[in-house]
């Protein structure tokens, strides 16, 4: 292949690289550590940036200067100050990103930016996605474009494991700190029925319960004050790392010798993985809870769907507790099967970078993308063979993945309302890229005063499904404004114009506007505080790099 290209899996608490080696082959790539993931731990130390598990160890001595599970605040405005600076959540990923980068050996400069695929939970929603982009901008790369974190799995395991027969397959998807339930059609295309998730769960959460657990043995035990312990940042970090210490050590033992200093006090006693399981189950089941809603969500969308013959695949370094696998066989009557825990995700974002470079290859060379998914000798391997790395078409299959929340328009009933509803225009599981078309994806808006030529209004998302109902507020979010400009001028008020909104196969909202009596098109700008502009990222992406050395 005459450009190499790579696939990144951001996660919460753990990051992973893959590309492909000189033969074709897709490999994931070690960091300096000689291990095939990092943590997603940053510790500022003055202008030194320090990512992966010299940073994690440094959480429980310098609380406050380490940043961890920062994929939580992706899309929002929240800043945390390290070494006198204010970081903004896209910042402190992309010095994750680079540390990726850096420890693959992969030159990254302004003449040579690498050409990657950055994944995301499929339940991430538009302002998530956009802060993604621009934290993979930011360190320099080149974002093809994102993916969804079940639709990369599912497309390494369709190309890695398994023959491409039409199979329905549940992704159960428990990582670090999120979670997605996402049904999935695999046979010439990937196509994605229904997701769900949360965004706030995984297995950090599992750690955090068990942490505390430990900080309560130890003060029953040693009779150190409880309240002051609830307080140490640092004492409840250490027990966070001895948390998912044990975590691990459960997944293949019964029970393990809990043992740890602290204060000058020592605790010690017998922990095993029953009362693991009985203090977690919580969690666990509100992932059950959200996969059944992801079940009954593909059901409403199709007519006859059916689980009979689903698989179910685990993907998600947290799926090793067996606890997980052991869940699912009884909730769903099928033994799940584990793929590549900790890898698929990256493993499959490098397949779609391929494939994305590709089609962008063909399309620019005059050729036509829709021949990398044809059989035989086409047009498209004839010209340009090493696009396919001595693969052949079966390694392209179409994702359609859907939107994961629906978008909508807040309205009022008239001056005096001072709450208003939301109207969805793209309902949720809409399959992407989608196009305005019978009503779908239209909105309405109007003036209210003469020669007003703009019109502003508010963009909210939500998860329910339905379209023209009115919703209230209180179950949905704002993530921005739009802005119609270029109506005509000198016009009376009560002016209509109806607003499109579509949304491209990475989960983007984009929207434009025609005036309803001249036709003339108008242009709309979304807007807001919690993602970045073109022009902030590009300067933020300079002062990471003045600011901060990353090792």
């Amino acid at each position: 292949m005459s450009e190499k290209v790579y696939g990144i899996d951001l996660g919460t608490t753990y990051s992973c690289i893959a590309g492909f080696d000189e033969h074709g082959k897709v490999a994931v790539f070690d960091n300096d550590q000689g291990e095939p993931t990092t943590p997603s731990v940053v510790w500022f130390d003055g202008q030194t940036a320090t990512v992966g598990s010299p940073a994690k160890e440094q959480a429980p001595v310098h609380p406050d200067s380490v940043v961890s599970a920062i994929k939580r605040k992706m899309g929002t405005d929240e800043e945390t100050m390290q070494s006198g600076k204010a970081l903004r959540p896209e910042m402190v990923s992309a010095l994750i990103l680079k540390k990726l980068v850096k420890d693959a050996g992969i030159p990254c400069n302004d003449a040579n930016k690498p050409k990657v695929i950055i994944t995301c939970p499929a339940y991430f929603g538009d302002s998530e996605r956009k802060a993604t982009r621009s934290a993979g901008e930011m360190a320099g790369l080149d974002v093809l474009s994102l993916i969804d974190e079940p639709s990369a799995a599912a497309f390494a395991y369709g190309l890695e494991k398994e023959s491409l027969d039409g199979k329905t397959v549940l992704v159960f998807d428990l990582g670090g700190g999120t979670f997605d339930s996402t049904i999935i059609r695999i046979g010439r295309e990937i196509k994605v029925v229904a997701t769900g998730g949360d965004s706030y769960l995984g297995g950090r959460d599992w750690d955090e319960l068990i942490a505390r657990y430990f900080i309560e043995r130890f003060c029953e035990e040693t009779g150190y004050n409880r309240a002051l312990a609830d307080k140490d940042d640092g004492f409840l970090a250490e027990m966070m790392s001895l948390a998912e210490k044990y975590k691990r050590q459960l997944s293949s033992a019964t029970k393990v010798k809990v043992s740890f200093e602290q204060f000058g006090r020592r605790c010690s006693f017998e922990f095993t993985r029953d009362e693991f399981d009985a203090k977690t189950s919580g969690l666990l089941q509100n992932a059950i809870l959200a996969t059944r809603q992801t079940l009954e969500e593909a059901g409403q969308k199709e007519y006859g769907f059916s689980t009979a013959g689903m698989e179910i695949l685990m993907v998600g370094g947290s799926t090793l507790m067996p606890q997980v696998g052991v869940a699912l066989e009884r909730e769903f009557g099928t033994k799940p099967k584990s793929f590549r825990p900790h890898e698929a995700v990256a493993r499959g974002a490098a397949f779609f970078a391929r494939q994305i470079y590709a089609e962008k290859t063909i399309k620019a060379h005059g050729g036509d993308p829709n021949d990398l998914f044809l059989g035989g000798d086409s047009d498209a391997k004839k010209r340009f063979g090493d696009l396919f790395l001595g693969g052949d078409q079966g390694s392209f299959i179409r994702i359609r993945p859907v939107t994961s929340k629906s978008f909508g328009i807040h309205y009022f009933d008239s001056e005096d309302d001072k709450v208003g509803y939301i109207i969805n225009v793209i309902p949720k599981n809409t399959e992407v890229p989608f196009v305005p078309e019978n009503g779908f994806g239209e909105s309405h808006a109007g003036t209210m005063f003469y020669n007003q030529t703009a019109v502003k209004f508010e963009v909210w998302e939500n998860e329910e499904m339905s379209v023209g109902r009115h919703l209230d507020l209180d179950i949905c979010s704002k993530i921005g404004e739009m802005t119609l400009t270029g109506l005509p001028e000198k016009r009376p008020p009560g002016q209509k114009c109806t607003v499109f909104m579509e949304m491209n196969h990475e989960g983007l909202l984009h929207a434009w506007g025609i005036h309803d009596e001249t036709r003339k098109r108008c242009d709309v700008t979304i807007t807001t505080d919690r993602i970045l502009s073109v022009e902030e990222a590009r300067g933020s992406a300079k002062r990471i790099v003045d600011w901060f050395r990353v090792e």
